[in-house]
């Protein structure tokens, strides 16, 4: 009896968007509670760094099951915390459909988020350079 292996493994843009929120949201609070503790303290420090390795593990997790929903290779979630390209995988992830290597084709959803997110990134460079004027 054959297996039936999905076609597209990973998970779909909208899960991959909650996940994100869900752990952004608790990794804020991690660092609201990392404001309180000592880093001089070797139990706190530990606390510290080994709560940004759980994040940073769960980021880069995430990203790699869903850049295989897309159709690339799940090693190029590593490429998460890189500084240029940190930016680029989630967007990566937020925009292009399931399939998007074999098929090559953005469907609307795709349109819309990445308008969206350029109008954002255009109105934030507006609002910075107006501040840095005052």
């Amino acid at each position: 009896m054959e297996q039936m292996i999905p076609k597209n493994p990973g998970i779909g843009r909208f899960s991959y968007f909650v996940r994100m929120l869900v752990l952004t949201v608790a990794f804020l609070g991690f660092l609201k509670v990392a404001e309180s503790m000592d880093p001089k303290n070797v139990v706190h420090a530990g606390i510290l760094v080994g709560g940004f390795l759980g994040f940073l593990g769960l980021w880069i997790w995430l990203a790699a099951i869903r850049i295989a929903n897309i159709g690339f290779s799940k090693w190029w979630g590593f490429l998460f915390p890189v500084p240029v390209l940190g930016a680029l995988v989630p967007l990566l992830c937020l925009v292009l459909p399931p399939g998007y290597r074999q098929h090559k084709r953005m469907d609307r959803a795709a349109r819309w988020v990445g308008g969206v997110f350029l109008a954002v990134c255009v109105v934030l460079m507006i609002v910075r350079m107006w501040t840095q004027q005052s």
